[in-house]
């Protein structure tokens, strides 16, 4: 293999720290909720502040905590696919390069045949989205190496090697 460097890596370190927190909020808000003198104090007091239903708000904290353990499991799953070693490799020139910019970024393109699309504000952290995309790295005619797993019908990139 030619001269290639390291520009992106997939990390798949996950903080389960905000899933903590919105647990033991819940677990605090339905302990208000449950006792009848600490609900009535509840009503009578902190209500008529923050002007917000407790019965809502539990309904979001349960919410909250089904995203972030779908997440957690969303960046298991990926990385027991690199571990696996059921992770794809296309080495080419950046070939169809579209790039689309309204609210986000979205870049479609073929590399060696094999058709890309991410976008800076809804692909995983941990795939490559060319969030960087001032640094020049991708553009027609661009030699590069990618690791990829499949999820689905999305292509997640999960190293990304250009020639020196």
């Amino acid at each position: 293999m030619e001269k290639y460097y390291i520009y992106f890596e997939s990390d798949f370190e996950y903080s389960l720290a905000f899933f903590f927190l919105i647990l033991f909020s819940l677990v605090v808000t339905l302990f208000v909720r449950v006792g009848r003198g600490r609900y009535e104090l509840y009503k009578s007091k902190i209500k008529p502040l923050i002007k917000l239903n407790l019965n809502f708000l539990i309904f979001i904290l349960f919410i909250s905590l089904f995203i972030e353990l779908s997440n957690y499991g969303d960046v298991k799953s990926a990385e027991s696919k690199v571990e696996g070693k059921r992770v794809y490799t296309v080495t080419g020139f950046v070939d169809e390069l579209n790039v689309e910019v309204l609210s986000s970024r979205t870049e479609k393109l073929k590399v060696g045949g094999v058709l890309f699309e991410y976008n800076n504000y809804s692909t995983y952290e941990y795939c490559f989205a060319n969030r960087n995309y001032n640094e020049g790295v991708i553009f027609e005619g661009a030699e590069l190496s990618l690791d990829y797993i499949e999820d689905g019908r999305r292509k997640c990139i999960v190293k990304v090697l250009v020639k020196k």
